[in-house]
């Protein structure tokens, strides 16, 4: 039995454009991803001998631990993560994982999609030690994205000019450098899910696809982030360009 303890950060959307609904039910995001050390998560695993499978709890405090509310411990992104890579690996260890929760959960942080990154790098780093499997990261990246569209850019966990559903990562300079920026918490829990179907609702479905020359939608009353970003290079964004976010209406 071998224990492992993980400390992972999450993200802010430092800006967010959100484009058309694709088929899969995915949406079209232009965004600039900032990594962000605090809140954090802690992780606790302990893997046992032999093939098994994966027991999740997610608490909140070190003292008299809470379960933590709006978490499906049998159906997350850590569960979900531990399936893409026994499908592709079958490198399927035993694993106890408990997540110590300060990222608030329904924020908009990537928290579950940081615990699942945190939890893919250690699979690989594990079955590599173990002679088992050395999957390639773009193998790894590639079954990241199925799982979670935010899941690939805690790999790298850099400032980054994201497209896509997110797969698409260009790392950037931080464009909040020499700036001071205060993230709140309400205690809101807003589902992704709903804040993208409610975006919908309000366009009326009137979204097109991202790029420099269409609006976003029949309503947008300026050129929206995505002329800005091809009229010069991705880190020299300044100003109110920076801080636009497509999900403040809803």
């Amino acid at each position: 039995m071998s224990r492992t303890a993980l400390t992972h950060g999450c993200k802010i959307n430092y800006s967010l454009k959100v484009g058309s609904r694709l088929e899969n039910g995915y949406h079209e995001i232009e965004s600039i991803f900032l990594p962000v050390q605090n809140p954090c998560d802690r992780m606790e695993i302990i893997k046992s001998q032999g093939r098994g499978g994966v027991q999740v709890k997610f608490v909140t405090g070190f003292g008299k631990k809470k379960t933590v509310r709006y978490i499906d411990p049998h159906n997350n992104s850590l569960v979900t993560a531990y399936s893409v890579f026994v499908s592709l690996t079958g490198f399927a260890p035993k694993l106890d994982i408990t997540v110590f929760k300060s990222i608030p959960v329904g924020a908009g942080l990537g928290g579950g999609s940081a615990n699942a990154a945190a939890l893919l790098l250690y699979l690989q780093q594990t079955a590599a030690d173990e002679g088992i499997i050395n999957i390639e990261s773009q193998d790894l990246r590639a079954a990241a994205g199925s799982s979670g569209a935010d899941i690939p850019f805690f790999f790298e966990n850099k400032p980054a000019y994201v497209t896509g559903i997110g797969q698409r990562i260009t790392s950037i300079d931080n464009p909040a450098r020499g700036k001071h920026l205060l993230l709140t918490c309400p205690p809101i829990f807003v589902s992704t899910a709903w804040a993208y179907k409610e975006l919908d609702r309000v366009r009326g479905l009137e979204t097109t696809t991202l790029n420099g020359s269409e609006k976003l939608y029949k309503n947008t009353p300026e050129p929206g982030l995505t002329s800005v970003m091809h009229q010069a290079n991705y880190s020299s964004l300044s100003g109110r360009h920076g801080l636009e976010n497509d999900f403040e209406e809803v």
